[in-house]
């Protein structure tokens, strides 16, 4: 630590145009930025050659990013994700509206080890304590900045949460799939009639687009393995005869009997109270 980075080399790296952040930090050798994001202003991030200085930038914005790498394949990230700008793999960075993005930058040799499972640009970076502190952490140094160097303190700091949060990146072969993680979700969730395919969407840091697109690969719809699981439950309920719909529709997932009733015609099923009285005779 202590090797100052240069910061108009580096946030040269973004592509000409993004020189003038709207507040900058330096805290001994890591650097806070703080840009304005828009569709029409993209970060054309560079990879140099390796020279044993590469710079490693975690990023947080307040509204959906669009990366895309080399080679064409894009994603989005969510708004509130926590991304990595990876020094050795390029990519394209707009936004999908209007807001600002906050940046830290440290020396990738400061947690090259704990970066060990990372491997591109565009990477997820899990959501937790340590992340949340680190993005608080950072708004707060800006906001209460005096335009000198924080110093080797701050610094250590600022390492110390990237790492805390990189060590917890599995790597790829360990991964679960997405699919496997995306149906460990709903299994957990299903009972409860806010979750939709947009909470599932997020919870995976997707756009319904990437889910949709995940679950087709599968022969299935998100919305179709929700529905199943609500619907084989609440079937299974009406057939004790115990409870009126009303019940059962709430302890099956649904928010009320007229969204039960739409599920079971949508998959070919006679309608609850059908269903009802023939299990009474």
């Amino acid at each position: 630590m202590g090797i100052i980075i240069d910061s108009r080399a580096a946030l040269g790296r973004l592509g000409s145009g993004h020189e003038l952040p709207l507040a900058l930090l330096r805290c001994g050798g890591a650097l806070i930025s703080r840009h304005r994001v828009q569709p029409a202003h993209v970060w054309r991030w560079q990879a140099p050659e390796h020279c044993g200085d590469e710079l490693l930038v975690v990023c947080f914005a307040d509204v959906p990013l669009r990366l895309r790498l080399e080679g064409g394949r894009a994603r989005v990230i969510p708004a509130g994700a926590m991304c990595l700008l990876h020094p050795h793999h390029a990519a394209e960075v707009s936004a999908q509206r209007p807001g600002a993005a906050t940046l830290a930058w440290v020396r990738h040799d400061t947690v090259a080890d704990a970066a060990a499972a990372v491997t591109t640009s565009g990477q997820l970076l899990p959501d937790g304590a340590i992340a949340r502190s680190l993005h608080a952490f950072l708004l707060g140094m800006l906001a209460d900045a005096a335009g000198v160097d924080e110093g080797v303190l701050a610094e250590r700091l600022i390492v110390g949460a990237v790492q805390g949060v990189l060590v917890n990146v599995e790597p790829a072969d360990r991964r679960p799939r997405a699919i496997d993680r995306a149906r460990e979700i709903v299994r957990m969730r299903w009972t409860d009639p806010e979750f939709d395919v947009a909470a599932l969407a997020q919870a995976l840091h997707l756009s319904r687009r990437q889910l949709q697109r995940m679950f087709a690969k599968e022969g299935t719809t998100p919305l179709a393995e929700l529905r199943a699981r609500r619907v084989e439950h609440a079937r299974r309920l009406i057939h004790t005869g115990v409870e009126g719909l009303e019940a059962v529709a709430e302890r099956a997932g649904f928010r009320d009997v007229a969204g039960m009733r739409r599920a079971f015609l949508a998959i070919g099923l006679p309608t609850p109270r059908h269903l009802r009285a023939d299990a009474a005779v």
